[in-house]
């Protein structure tokens, strides 16, 4: 009987350790990750003033792995108005930037769009998955940006270039930064 409660207070003991440990750890890599967005606002802000993702963090989306405090971080900077919006973009455009299959999603999406939900929400249960389109309901204006379109959207026929699409400095970028997976 004494064995069993000293394993019982035992177990309890080191189940706190590891709650404790766990928060330590998830609090490390959330200063660690504001500390990193902070060190790179700079560079941000040189690539919104900067031409067409010269110099600077790219704007269009593209992952770049960043060393911070020895450990590898994934850092992607989108602009917005590099993203079709799913309120002001012409389907069009759309057409033009996304591969069949996900076209039949935005288009599901765009049907029954809310405004009053947040965009990701909508776009699970339009699909009923995590979905991989690549779009926003922050945009200001009908055009998308083709200096910083999405890396995720198809290539663009010459000809397009003019219709839907605008060079225009950025004003608004989404950065997200997350650890590496190791390999």
């Amino acid at each position: 009987m004494i064995a069993s409660l000293a394993i019982a207070i035992q177990s309890y003991a080191f189940s706190s350790t590891r709650v404790v440990k766990t928060l330590t750890r998830r609090m490390i890599d959330d200063a660690a990750r504001d500390s990193l967005h902070a060190l790179l606002r700079p560079s941000i802000g040189a690539a919104m003033l900067a031409d067409a993702n010269v110099g600077g963090l790219p704007l269009n989306g593209e992952p770049v792995e960043i060393l911070y405090e020895s450990r590898p971080y994934i850092v992607t900077a989108q602009d917005i108005a590099g993203l079709i919006d799913i309120q002001r973009t012409p389907i069009a455009a759309a057409r033009l930037l996304l591969p069949p299959e996900d076209l039949l999603d935005f288009e599901k999406l765009k049907a029954g769009y809310d405004a009053r939900l947040p965009l990701a929400v909508q776009s699970v249960e339009a699909t009923r998955e995590r979905s991989s389109l690549q779009l926003t309901d922050l945009g200001t204006g009908r055009f998308l940006n083709r200096d910083t379109l999405s890396t995720h959207y198809q290539r663009l026929p010459s000809n397009a270039r003019r219709r839907f699409f605008r060079g225009q400095q950025p004003k608004l970028v989404e950065v997200t930064i997350r650890a590496a997976t190791k390999k």
